[in-house]
């Protein structure tokens, strides 16, 4: 897939969104959600927030239909967590995988161009005007966070394809155990209607 899809698909997945009830509210965007190392590096709360909503817009696209409302507080998967819980979860792995992406993508020779940076700032700039002021609010959505979701998502999927590609690249415990992350889980609540413009051009 190449960048300017995975934007398009990125922003759009986003557009077609229902967005949160009461996500509008103030948070603080610099508190700490992922620790890194002891503090070397972390990811702030503000992005988490967004990676969230995206997230759970997306489960909420194919679930709302045949569950309605109430399935994010369902046990679905009979694993005995709510829809909720596993969503939460899995941001927080998306998190670590973007952050480990990241610290390795020299490794296999993995970079954004100059065409891939002008592809995800436009699809970012498209994405923030063409949504209604409150649905941008509510989502926590910003031209630095749609930017950096999008360049995350587009170098891990870029590292997985050339880890695919070599099979036979092994890392030894001792690279294994460099990063050490601690996690700040956040509260969410729960979804309701909201009217979103969504781009139809293409």
């Amino acid at each position: 897939m190449n960048i300017q899809h995975m934007a398009k698909r990125g922003a759009a997945l986003a557009l077609c969104a229902v967005m949160l009830a009461g996500c509008g509210s103030a948070i603080n965007n610099d508190a700490v959600v992922v620790n890194i190392n002891d503090g070397e590096d972390t990811v702030k709360l503000g992005y988490a927030n967004f990676v969230a909503h995206y997230n759970q817009a997306g489960y909420d696209m194919y679930y709302r239909s045949y569950f309605g409302d109430e399935y994010w507080s369902n046990d679905l998967a009979g694993d005995g967590k709510t829809m909720e819980d596993t969503v939460k979860e899995q941001v927080m792995k998306d998190l670590e995988r973007f952050y480990v992406s990241g610290v390795h993508a020299a490794d296999y020779n993995v970079e954004l161009t100059a065409d891939d940076e002008k592809a995800i700032a436009d699809a970012a700039k498209k994405f923030l005007d063409d949504n209604e002021e409150d649905a941008i609010r509510q989502m926590g959505a910003t031209q630095e966070y749609v930017e950096r979701f999008l360049k995350d998502q587009t170098i891990s999927t870029r590292v997985q394809q050339a880890i695919e590609k070599d099979a036979d690249v092994k890392v030894d415990e001792k690279e294994a155990e460099r990063s050490t992350i601690a996690y700040t889980y956040f509260l969410t609540t729960e979804f309701d209607e909201q009217s979103i413009q969504v781009d139809k051009s293409d």
